[in-house]
């Protein structure tokens, strides 16, 4: 080997040796965990998350199959069988550290009858087609909830939710995150925020109870003009929208021009469902689908 050839193998070694502290760390899942739990019909799944994607969907196994990514090893994936139910918890051991540093990611099989109570403060979570009680509280984390038909209760501190396409007893609640209501079959649906926006898209069950309330935010209700609802809406500051056909409580059509009024109380077609809005500084849209 020459001289010169010498020379620059030396040089490539520095700046790979200079390289490993100079350049910006690479942040890749440094462990892949797989946790398989057979259970009976209708077991309990409770999984506490720090930050990461949380995504549960239903199969028909008799088993919850948890898939767990770490992205450092200041993380640890606990678990717990106690009869039918399953604990699934995140355990961060330097709590000082950078937000990546106590990310791990979960995807989770479950039998469709399952319960679920999931609580995380950074990520997102995506629930798909289960049957049985939902719990689910987070701090900043988007929620998505597909074809539920048992009960849901989601809360969150400063982040959007979008429930689609479920049934069964709804309640969400939000301080500062709208919340979004599509194609639901519920006849018992509840959706609070105090400074976000909330909209429904949907029918309404004869018999159904509907209560949606907001501080500043807006809420927007798109239906049909055959559902067949008792309306009940009131804003201090804000205003009321309508395009529907809606008799007011003299029996008298409410106009377009109502828009700025303060309280609405009319009537749909034979009024088999009742609706609840109300607002403090927002605006109310009823408008036809």
């Amino acid at each position: 080997m020459t001289l010169r050839n010498e020379l620059h193998l030396a040089k490539v070694g520095i700046c790979l040796f200079l390289a490993a502290f100079v350049s910006p760390p690479i942040t890749r899942a440094s462990d892949r965990i797989e946790k398989v739990f057979p259970v009976l019909k209708s077991p309990t799944l409770m999984l506490t998350n720090y930050s990461g994607s949380i995504m549960v969907k239903s199969w028909q196994n008799a088993e919850i199959k948890a898939l767990c990514t770490k992205y450092s090893q200041n993380v640890e994936v606990d678990s717990e069988s106690v009869g039918n139910k399953i604990h699934l918890s995140t355990h961060v051991l330097d709590k000082l550290a950078i937000e990546e540093k106590a990310k791990v990611d979960y995807q989770i099989f479950a039998p469709e009858e399952s319960n679920l109570e999931i609580r995380t403060n950074l990520g997102n979570v995506v629930i798909d087609r289960i049957r049985g009680e939902v719990r689910i509280d987070v701090m900043a984390a988007p929620v998505r909830v597909f074809q539920i038909e048992g009960y849901l209760d989601a809360r969150s501190l400063n982040s959007k939710m979008e429930i689609i396409d479920s049934k069964g007893i709804i309640r969400a609640t939000t301080v500062s995150g709208d919340i979004i209501l599509s194609r639901l079959s519920s006849n018992n649906i509840t959706a609070q925020s105090t400074l976000g926006n909330i909209s429904y898209e949907g029918d309404f069950s004869s018999g159904g109870k509907y209560n949606f309330s907001t501080n500043e935010g807006v809420i927007s209700v798109f239906c049909s003009d055959r559902a067949s609802v008792e309306w009940e809406a009131r804003t201090v500051k804000g205003g009321i929208e309508t395009n529907l056909p809606i008799k007011s409580k003299s029996h008298y059509p409410v106009s377009r021009s109502y828009f700025g009024k303060q309280s609405l109380m009319g009537t749909s077609n034979s009024g088999e469902a009742t609706v609840q809005l109300s607002t403090f500084s927002g605006r109310i849209r009823i408008i036809r689908k």
